[in-house]
């Protein structure tokens, strides 16, 4: 009896072993190959001053902007900072190919105008945080903002209030679901149910 349950206890802890080790593999594997999709960013901000010289309330931070970078292009998606201000939301997208209005638009109002060493430039800029700002004129309804060190201009698009907020931001990247997630329950749940068996 006993000789019978020791060569399937030690199946068991076979297989926990290879298991395991198929686990280890997938995670240090995988995640060098999940890296040619595009990665989820989010923008968060704080405000530190803030002003308005017609509107009836001073203007507030931006809402979160998420964000994509695709490490097998360096390019960017949706990088866009929405702002409310004192009367309206402005949005300024960074990412777009929206004109700005001048002739010689570079990636100083676009993203991904720059080069692709430029474009990682940006990124790791924006990883590290910085500073922010947004404003409206009071003689025209252009708009400006800035996320570290770029910038863009938004043509038409202000509130003629006199707006103007400053800040700081950070940059996290957002975790997503993947088959890899999915491959390590599936493999975490076999070994539970062998250790169960072992352990009966």
């Amino acid at each position: 009896m006993k000789t019978a349950i020791f060569p399937s206890k030690i199946s068991n802890i076979s297989a926990i072993v290879l298991m395991s080790g198929m686990l280890f593999v997938w995670l240090a594997v995988c995640p060098a190959a999940a890296k040619a999709s595009p990665i989820t960013y989010r923008i968060d901000y704080t405000l530190l001053n803030s002003h308005t010289t017609f509107g009836l309330t001073s203007p507030p931070a931006p809402l979160p902007t998420f964000f994509t970078y695709d490490p097998s292009t360096d390019l960017f998606n949706s990088l866009v900072m929405v702002w409310p201000t004192s009367s309206r939301t402005i949005s300024f997208n960074f990412s777009s190919s929206y004109p700005c209005g001048r002739p010689w638009c570079d990636f100083t109002y676009n993203v991904n105008f720059g080069s692709p060493s430029d474009r990682q430039y940006i990124l790791a800029m924006i990883l590290n945080g910085g500073t922010w700002f947004a404003g409206t004129t009071t003689q025209g309804i252009d708009a400006g903002a800035g996320l570290g060190g770029i910038s863009f201009i938004s043509i038409s698009n202000g509130n003629n209030m006199g707006d103007s907020a400053s800040g700081t931001f950070t940059t996290m990247q957002v975790p997503e679901p993947s088959s890899l997630l999915l491959l390590s329950a599936g493999l975490a749940s076999i070994i539970a149910v062998k250790f169960r068996k072992l352990v009966q």
